[in-house]
């Protein structure tokens, strides 16, 4: 005890009196003690953010066992497990820092900054922060440069728009079914996810049904089957919803032929959705339609049949679905030039 043959506590009883000969022992004994502790809680609350993104690096594992060497991976992963350390990064931070570092190991630069993260030392927080914030900015350069290529994908779209390129073209020549359907992200960013195997293309609504919505190998049969009546594109957008879509000649306005066309393929593919023969795999789903065409009627009459068919489809302008996506695209390349405005690699692109 501090006070049983020297006392060694000071008047006020509230510290010790340091400049006695025992005092500076417990004092430098007290100091590597908070030090090991300090140091214990650091390894057991780093485990424990180790943990808490385990089930994120799990979603990743497959991706980095295809890299090309034992290397790669295990740099890979360490860099990954060091960032989930920080206490300030978030579950989300840490999701999209670890699929774009996955995406992107191939290129080195990538591989420098993963380098940089696994010689930063355990106490140069402010080190790792800044090799984060690099990556950062090499990301949002990865992801401009493919946004820049997609707006002029979308400057080309208002070429086509502009000189009237056909809904339906020969085949081997470019129409604007097949500029659709190779790049279904300018309908919009619910369309992302989508590639062009993903649509079904100038198919009848009835073979359609028969080939995908019956299990039975039975061929089904209507009375208005010969009609040849064929949609232009149709894709499972998601889980819940399938999207019929009817294109007219970007010099066209949209008409009743083209309104009722599209609403009888939207109702007769849903009354098969709900049928019990229907596929078990699309029973929850429902059926939308999106008619394309140059400038809405102008007949008051085709406005209200519109209003009664609002729950089974909808209409659009080529040049309103133009303005759309360029806008929302040149927004996003705008807001990655701006993450680090004085870098050179984000000054370099191009202005739009």
């Amino acid at each position: 005890m501090l006070d049983d043959d020297v006392d060694y506590i000071a008047t006020d009883r509230q510290t010790v009196n340091w400049q006695f000969d025992k005092a500076p022992i417990l004092e430098e004994w007290g100091k590597r003690k908070i030090k090991e502790l300090c140091a214990d809680w650091k390894r057991r609350h780093d485990q424990q953010n180790i943990d808490r993104f385990s089930h994120n690096l799990g979603e990743f594992f497959s991706r980095i066992q295809n890299l090309s060497s034992t290397q790669e991976k295990k740099d890979l992963t360490t860099a990954l497990t060091k960032i989930a350390t920080i206490e300030r990064i978030n579950e989300s931070d840490f999701r999209a820092i670890a699929s774009s570092m996955v995406s992107g190991f191939e290129r080195e630069s990538v591989k420098k900054i993963i380098q940089r993260i696994n010689t930063a030392s355990e106490n140069a927080l402010p080190e790792l922060f800044e090799v984060i914030k690099e990556w950062d900015i090499i990301s949002s350069v990865s992801t401009a440069e493919i946004v820049f290529g997609k707006i002029q994908i979308i400057d080309q779209f208002k070429k086509h728009i502009d000189n009237r390129l056909a809904e339906k073209a020969p085949k081997g020549e470019m129409d604007m079914q097949s500029f659709i359907k190779d790049y279904p992200w300018l309908l919009g960013h619910e369309y992302e996810q989508l590639e062009p195997a993903d649509f079904s293309h100038e198919k009848g609504v009835d073979k359609w049904i028969e080939e995908v919505l019956i299990e039975t190998n039975k061929e089904y049969s209507s009375a208005d089957k010969k009609d040849g009546r064929r949609f232009d594109l149709l894709c499972i957008k998601n889980e819940w919803l399938i999207v019929v879509l009817e294109l007219m000649k970007p010099s066209k306005p949209e008409d009743y032929d083209h309104v009722m066309r599209l609403n009888r393929y939207v109702t007769r593919i849903q009354a098969h959705l709900n049928d019990n023969s229907s596929n078990e795999t699309f029973k929850r789903k429902s059926v939308f339609g999106l008619l394309i065409a140059d400038h809405p009627s102008k007949d008051p009459s085709l406005g209200s049949t519109k209003i009664d068919l609002k729950r089974n489809l909808e209409s659009i302008t080529w040049n309103g679905l133009f303005e759309i996506v360029k806008a929302n695209y040149r927004e996003y390349y705008d807001l990655l030039k701006n993450k680090a405005p004085e870098d050179p690699r984000l000054q370099g692109l191009v202005n739009l």
